[in-house]
């Protein structure tokens, strides 16, 4: 019989926690000439205020501007400052020194006052108030239009559009719930324009849909000064797939195990199959469409249900389910086949309903779907700011705890790329990288490698799929997070069942291939759940965290030809049966705990004597530790690259040899590492050979925040250690246990 092995769990009474010896500071900005400065910040203010009185909002209660800092100055650092100083509320971040504002208009006239004294008075009272502050203005018209739009604009200005408009987001509570809505609504109205739909996002910006003339878009923007930013609207964008299927003789199905459950966002699943709906838990119908081509969602449940050794399975004559569905439907067909999906507005309003409904009993969320660019049909990632609906499921994972698996996106006309550069070169295009709202943060994307291999396959053996798309994610984040697998394809186009991924058909006895990161998100969307059922009370930072540190990188990417493989890959390929359980050479901690401000918080971990004392491995790799930290910090999309508010820094103490504690510097880590600040993952593997002793490690956290993170807000978190014999050999696991066992609890999981 195998041993079982399973993870130990570090005590909360282990855990060291002191105050933090930082010090705060500031400095003050010199100017030559104070008083002209004070009157060109009245002048602008006074423009601001002008500005207010002829717009078309129906409320005057508050001005919105445009505030630049002086050269080196920071917001992140001034906007207290400016709020308790100003009565300057910064709400948008476009760079680091410049930002969008709102002021009261009853403060106007307070600052105004103070702006003069800090001007005319022979001390020029105030300059730690204003002197930083280069510039105050309305904000252009201009910068509140997107640049597709505008080309639009000037290229076809009566061309009837989709847009997509965002307010800024400190309108009153009747603006917001109301005014702005009936306005826009009765101004497009006037204009031969349709409102379609709208919701408040997050942040407590308005966004609405809509169809209009374009040029009357931008005159929409220069009469509304609540108006934050009009867009095209991006396409929700689900792959349009074609059936290959075959038959297989009837089966035998195991007995569900546990209560796993995954929600899947897509174009609904089949009644026809059999073998599916006794693990469909409820079918949602969300989408008002003449039909539906539900062959995709059937496909996405199957992977769910059975994953993806299906032909495996269906050789042994056994089918083994892992998990329960409930199918949302949220694409159909209109009158001519052709796809249509929910708006924006509509998809997010369901999918928080849905959470908020569901979140209980089922704790992950699948969307194999994403949003494209409507004029180029490529990827609608912007590299300034996230999406609304990724920082909206970065929102919801926050709140209920939960987990969205996002899928990479496929890159759209593959073939055509291929014909003017080869596979891997074509990854080099900018326009093959992730689809939103797979930049979110919280969460877990998931790209495709290629798990088999024909002859006239296009990818070798393990290699990225030539269609998944890569990354960076947002603000050069790593993404995808993991991979798995989502087929292969031929280097002539023509396909091949025997590298495509599988699953079963829309009607019972049939089997189904395809190929697509759509098939490979609901494989880690199977694993999650399973975690999340056989770990009682496990977090989502924790689950996400297992399914990272437990990835690796096929040795096979060694030939891979493209030098970022991470772009690609991501952390790697999970292993499931490693969240669960350490090998004999390879043991694993875990903690879960919180961090307050202006503390340190110590996790203490063994490392076994034996890994130091093997002398039969002198000037040799002795001992590997390997560190993943994952963590749900507060977000903020309008604070545009500095999106994430809660960093957490780790050290890494080592028993020395002479048996005293040393902090050692984070240098010299493996390849994988990756630190990447305000991202909340954070993986460290180094290497040891000499100078260290077994006996009580321990990795320290710290936690650093920006913008208006609350003083008493605490940080969740999740960490795994492990502790490894490189070489594979010693009983890394049972010497823990003879040495500290009593130290540690193993962790609970339910029996499979």
């Amino acid at each position: 019989m195998t041993q079982e092995r399973p993870h130990f769990v570090i005590a909360k009474d282990n855990i060291h926690v002191r105050d933090t010896d930082f010090d705060g500071g500031g400095s003050t900005y010199r100017r030559n000439d104070y008083y002209s400065h004070g009157q060109t910040l009245i002048q602008g203010i006074k423009s601001v205020q002008q500005r207010m009185r002829t717009s078309s909002d129906y409320f005057k209660d508050r001005s919105f501007l445009e505030i630049r800092l002086a050269s080196e100055e920071k917001l992140k650092e001034r906007y207290k400052n400016l709020l308790l100083n100003s009565r300057i509320t910064i709400l948008d971040l476009v760079n680091e020194s410049v930002g969008y504002a709102a002021i009261k208009a009853e403060d106007i006239a307070l600052l105004e006052s103070r702006l003069k004294e800090y001007s005319e008075t022979e001390n020029h009272v105030g300059k730690s108030y204003f002197s930083f502050i280069e510039e105050i203005r309305p904000v252009p018209v201009q910068n509140r239009i997107s640049a597709n739009l505008r080309k639009v604009i000037e290229e076809r200005p009566t061309d009837y559009v989709k847009v997509s408009i965002e307010s800024f987001s400190s309108l009153p509570s009747e603006a917001r719930e109301y005014g702005i809505l009936n306005q826009i609504d009765s101004f497009m109205k006037q204009n031969q324009g349709e409102l379609t739909g709208s919701y408040i996002h997050s942040t407590g910006n308005v966004v609405i849909e809509g169809k209009v003339m374009a040029s009357i878009a931008q005159t929409m923007v220069e009469d509304f000064d609540s108006i934050r930013n009009i867009e095209l609207t991006s396409k929700l964008f689900l792959p349009r797939v074609e059936s290959l299927s075959d038959n297989f003789p009837e089966v035998k199905i195991k007995p569900l195990e546990g209560n796993a459950a995954v929600c899947i966002f897509d174009s609904g699943t089949t009644s026809n199959n059999d073998l599916l709906n006794e693990y469909i838990i409820d079918r949602i119908q969300a989408i008002n469409s003449h039909g539906a081509n539900k062959y995709h969602g059937t496909f996405v449940a199957s992977r769910i249900i059975f994953r993806d050794k299906l032909l495996d399975q269906l050789a042994r004559g056994e089918l083994t389910p892992f998990a329960k569905v409930l199918d949302v439907r949220v694409f159909g067909t209109d009158q001519n086949g052709d796809d249509i999906g929910l708006d924006e507005s509509d998809l997010v309003k369901l999918v928080r309903k849905t959470v908020h409904n569901f979140h209980r009993n089922i704790r992950v969320y699948n969307l194999s779907l994403g949003f494209v660019n409507p004029i180029t049909d490529e990827t609608a990632l912007d590299d300034s700011q996230v999406s609304r609906l990724a920082a909206e499921l970065d929102n919801l994972s926050k709140t209920y705890d939960v987990i969205f698996v996002v899928s990479s996106g496929n890159i759209n006309s593959l073939y055509n790329k291929l014909g003017n550069v080869p596979y891997p070169q074509h990854f080099s295009e900018d326009s093959t990288r992730i689809l939103p709202p797979g930049e979110s943060f919280l969460n877990i994307t998931v790209g495709s490698i290629a798990t088999n291999f024909q002859i006239g396959a296009l990818a070798e053996l393990n290699h990225p799929s030539p269609f998944s798309r890569r990354g960076p994610g947002f603000a050069g984040t790593r993404k995808p997070d993991i991979v798995c697998d989502g087929g292969n394809v031929t280097t002539s186009g023509h396909r091949d069942v025997r590298i495509a991924a599988s699953a079963l058909g829309e009607n019972t006895g049939d089997i189904a291939y395809d190929v697509g990161t759509s098939f490979a998100a609901p494989i880690i969307s199977s694993y999650a759940a399973e975690l999340f059922d056989r770990i009682p009370d496990a977090s989502s930072n924790l689950v996400k965290a297992q399914l990272i540190h437990f990835s690796t990188i096929p040795t096979e990417m060694s030939t891979f030809n493209r030098p970022n493989k991470f772009e690609h890959l991501g952390f790697g390929e999970p292993n499931l049966s490693l969240c669960l359980e350490s090998l004999k050479s390879k043991a694993s901690y875990i903690f879960e705990g919180s961090i307050a401000q202006q503390k340190y918080v110590k996790i203490p971990f063994w490392v076994p004597s034996i890994l130091a004392s093997d002398a039969s491995r002198n000037n040799r790799k002795k001992l590997k530790v390997r560190a993943t930290i994952v963590w749900n910090p507060p977000t903020d999309r309008r604070k545009f690259t500095e999106y994430s508010l809660v960093h957490l820094w780790p050290n890494l103490f080592k028993v020395g040899a002479n048996g005293n504690e040393e902090m050692l510097q984070l240098t010299g880590l493996e390849e994988c590492s990756y630190r990447e600040k305000f991202c909340p993952v954070i993986r460290i593997e180094k290497q040891f050979e000499r100078s260290f002793s077994g006996g009580l490690w321990s990795f320290q956290l710290r936690m650093s925040t920006r913008w208006d993170v609350p003083e008493d807000y605490e940080q969740d978190f999740a960490i795994i250690v492990s502790v490894e014999d490189p070489d594979d050999t010693l009983d890394v696991y049972g010497e823990i246990i003879n040495e500290v066992g009593i130290r540690y609890q193993t962790l609970s999981r339910v029996s499979r």
